[in-house]
């Protein structure tokens, strides 16, 4: 006696799906032959599916636009659940974006002026005179106190509290008077 054993519903749904897709794929390397021939290309020239590794015609419609049948293509969204390439990890359906603008030069760094010997000298003779100003205007107000019986300790200490008040006021007093001189 014979046991007929039946598959499952599944089984032979899947059975069924894996031998469509055979056909389509043999149909579909069959027709890619058929216009490689037909447009002269050779046939072991044309490029290769990069799923199933077999000559191919056709490209993806995706941003990448890789080498590979529909079929294939289809095939491994169905496996990976998802419609977003493999390769460019786009949509895939979108279509290519227009190339991306050139992005503009940047602009190159200014590069700043070697410092000339003259304007380095001037820089220092700024400061030697505003030195000598402050001394000077400094050693003026000690004088003054001086004369006006103030005890001054160290006169040529530039450094003081002293001499800084003394600057202060005498370049106060030349501005009053440089004011009052333009009134009158």
């Amino acid at each position: 006696m014979w046991v007929h054993v039946v598959p499952s519903n599944r089984r032979v749904s899947q059975a069924v799906r894996q031998a469509v897709r055979q056909a389509v794929r043999q149909a579909v390397r069959q027709a890619d032959q058929v216009m490689a021939e037909q447009s002269g290309t050779n046939v072991n020239a044309v490029m290769t599916c990069y799923v199933c590794l077999e000559p191919c015609l056709a490209r993806s419609d995706c941003r990448c636009q890789a080498v590979v049948h529909e079929c294939c293509l289809r095939d491994v969204e169905q496996q990976l659940a998802t419609t977003v390439c493999t390769i460019c990890k786009h949509v895939i359906g979108e279509p290519a974006a227009a190339p991306a603008p050139e992005p503009e030069p940047e602009p190159e760094p200014e590069v700043e002026p070697e410092v000339e010997p003259e304007a380095l000298c001037t820089v220092c003779i700024g400061v030697v005179y505003i030195f000598l100003l402050y001394c000077i205007c400094g050693w003026i107000g000690k004088c003054v106190l001086f004369l006006v019986s103030v005890p001054v300790e160290y006169f040529l200490a530039f450094w003081t509290v002293l001499h800084l008040g003394c600057v202060l006021a005498v370049v106060a007093l030349s501005v009053v008077v440089h004011l009052i001189t333009q009134i009158i």
